[in-house]
Parts: structure tokens; sequence; C-alpha cells
């Protein structure tokens, strides 16, 4: 929600500006860089990037400039998220010099930059698909995938379920974790996918089970002054009905601003809908300030049209 915030509050030229000016390109520039750095402690912030590029390619200004910007944003997420790779592998080198010359053994398997896809799908998929199978423990992951990984490949990689490792080990004696294994992504994606074409409406049911507990589980919005707070009668279910009337008066700033904190809710709509996943979900924050400032207007309105009246 911070990354959020922030990037709405520098989008706000171009939501908002009269006129196209040359340094609204230093918005999805800047942006780029944030999204991309941001990524590198959690994934999640990373995905308000698609607000950020419709806010691109629907601002003001002709087609080519519109184009420009998403352009702007796209290189400068890929060229920063490049760097940050070239960091990480520089830090991991001189660890393993220093491991090496401390006459320790380094890792030198894979490892993986950030978190792995399928793996968190299937593990995500028991809220509303356990009955296919499906487990919200890595472990069981582990022991659905390397039995049909042996078999498939050819290997011997040994799982005991009590445990977050494989048995087997690298060259150094370290062991070796499942998700560096590509062939173990390989068979998630296969069970994933098969069960989504056999079935596609058990998915959609999935998908739409996960929307409304979105609705339902979204935070209370609330003001609060240290430790003191007041909830506020606010249900997210709001949000559709204002979201049609501003498409029906094309108060097109207006769903911008609506749809901007959409992707906070999309770890919980693509990936795992339980525990607290529905917590980082925003967009009804948005749309109660948007139906604060609506009666602020219409109280002073309402009172500007008894003034002059009395007048």
């Amino acid at each position: 929600i911070a990354v959020a915030c922030i990037a709405l509050g520098s989008c706000a030229p171009l939501l908002f500006a009269a006129r196209p000016r040359r340094l609204h390109y230093l918005i999805p520039l800047l942006l780029g860089v944030l999204f991309a750095t941001a990524r590198e402690v959690r994934t999640e912030p990373a995905l308000v990037i698609a607000s950020v590029g419709i806010v691109c390619i629907t601002a003001r200004g002709s087609w080519t400039r519109r184009a420009l910007l998403a352009a702007t944003l796209v290189a400068s997420f890929g060229v920063t998220t490049q760097l940050w790779a070239r960091f990480w592998d520089t830090k991991f080198e001189e660890a393993v010099a220093t491991v090496a010359a401390a006459g320790g053994q380094p890792l030198l398997t894979d490892r993986n930059l950030h978190h792995s896809l399928w793996h968190p799908i299937w593990h995500g998929l028991a809220d509303f698909g356990w009955h296919k199978g499906y487990r919200k423990s890595d472990r069981q992951a582990y022991a659905y995938a390397i039995p049909i990984v042996n078999e498939r490949y050819g290997t011997e990689y040994q799982h005991q379920l009590s445990q977050y490792y494989l048995k087997n080990k690298d060259e150094q004696g370290h062991r070796l974790k499942p998700e560096t294994i590509p062939e173990y992504q390989l068979v998630l994606r296969e069970k994933i996918l098969t069960d989504i074409r056999d079935e596609p409406s058990w998915f959609l049911g999935v998908l739409l089970k996960r929307t409304e507990r979105i609705f339902d589980r979204a935070t209370p919005v609330r003001l609060g002054l240290g430790a003191r707070f007041v909830d506020i009668p606010f249900s997210a279910w709001l949000v559709l009905p204002m979201l049609a009337l501003l498409l029906f008066l094309r108060r097109w700033e207006q769903v911008k601003l609506l749809i901007f904190f959409s992707p906070t809710s999309l770890p919980a709509f693509l990936i795992h809908s339980g525990g607290g996943f529905t917590n980082p979900t925003a967009f009804h924050l948005a749309a109660f300030a948007l139906f604060a400032c609506w009666s602020v207007h219409a109280l002073s309105g309402l009172a500007a049209a008894r003034t002059r009246a009395r007048a």
C-alpha cells in the first residue's frame, strides 16, 4: 500500500495536469526504478506498475507521447532490474570468495533471485481447490512432485515429508531445495494447467470465490489517532456501483483513481486468498476517499445555494 500511495502521488501530474509537459517523462522513469527496487524486497508492490502503465497510456497528449511514457516506464523497470541482478551476482561472488578463503564450502548450486511462479500457485490453490489435491503446505507440494520428477526424468531425488529440503546434496555437501530444480516447476505447471484445461469452470469458480473473499474481508475503513481508532461503516462492494456511475458520467480521472489500487488485491486473486492475503487490499479506501470528496462538494454546494437564496 505504501508503494502504491507513492506511485499515485507521483502520477498526480499525469492525471490532473492541464497540459503535457516534458518533465512528466521523469515520472515513469523514477517509478520504474521504484518498482524494480521494491521487487527486490517483496514481489507484490511491483504489481502496481500495471496501474501506472494505465495512467501513462491514457495521459493527455498524442498517442506518440503516451507510447513514450509507457516505454519509459518499461525500460526503466527493465534496466533497474538488470542492475539489481548484477549487484546480487557480485555480492554472491564476494560471499563465495569469502567463505572459500575461510576454508568453508560455499553454496555453488542454482539459486532463485525471486519467488518461483508455479510453487506458490500450487500452494495457493488450497484455498478453494483442495479437492483436486492442492494443499497449503510446501512439503505436500514436494511429496506430490518429486516422485513424478524421478519417474519422468530418471532422477533419484529423495524427500522426507517432515523436511523442507531433499536428502540429496550437491558436490559441496549442501542439501537441495526443490524450488531450485527446473523439473520440479515443470511438474507443478503441468498439474495446474491440466486441471484448468480439463475443468475451466472449476478454476473460474476459484477466482469468483477469491473475489468474493477480497470484497468481504477487505481491511476496515478507520480514522485513527495514535492507538485509538474509529471504524467507519463502508462496504468494499460499494466500489462497483461507484465505478459504474463514473463510467456512465465519463469521469475518467476519477475512474483511474478508483482502480489505481486494484493491483494490491492481485496476490489474493491470483495466488491465495486465505489468511491475511486480503489485508493489502486498498481499492475500497480510494473509493471511500472519493465518496468523502463527493459528500463535501455536495454539502458545500448546498450551503452555497442556500446562501445565494437568502441573499
